[in-house]
């Protein structure tokens, strides 16, 4: 093992963990990544997927084709957060987590948790959102060409 990702969590904007989401809101995900190995180029990253696989979004420290000029010790942690606003309607979600970085002078994953973390989005009320993710659509209806007298 050259990297492990450990303590693998979401928190709310108070700082508590949680595994129940409300669209809308704000959010860190957040794990440590312990190095065993002195590694190059590191770049960490997550991705939300749907609990049959299908990849919603994530993202990365850099760009992950890029190297990132950012190494790592044999012996550091680092703490790693990312912030989202969660923008998901209600359902069961996964969250994967990865290190990226180079080994035997290629860019590869150095440690990598697919279904790192659960989480569930709670229903709410008046849900106008369709879909997977809501996109904010504000929808606005109007009699086109018609005059309408009292």
């Amino acid at each position: 093992i050259r990297a492990s990702i450990v303590n693998v969590k979401i928190l709310n904007s108070r700082g508590e963990q949680v595994n129940t989401l409300q669209r809308g809101h704000k959010y860190t995900y957040q794990y440590t990544a312990e190095f065993t190995e002195d590694k190059k180029d590191i770049n960490y990253g997550m991705l939300i997927k749907t609990i049959n696989g299908t990849e919603l979004g994530g993202s990365s420290t850099c760009n992950y084709l890029e190297r990132s000029g950012i190494n790592a010790r044999a012996g550091e942690e680092y703490l790693v957060e990312f912030n989202f606003n969660c923008m998901i309607n209600p359902g069961t979600y996964f969250i994967n987590a990865v290190i990226i970085g180079i080994h035997y002078n290629a860019l590869t994953y150095i440690s990598r948790i697919s279904d790192a973390c659960i989480f569930q989005v709670l229903p709410i009320s008046h849900n106008t959102s369709t879909g997977t993710i809501d996109f904010e659509i504000k929808s606005k209806i109007s009699i086109y060409n018609q005059t309408i007298s009292s």
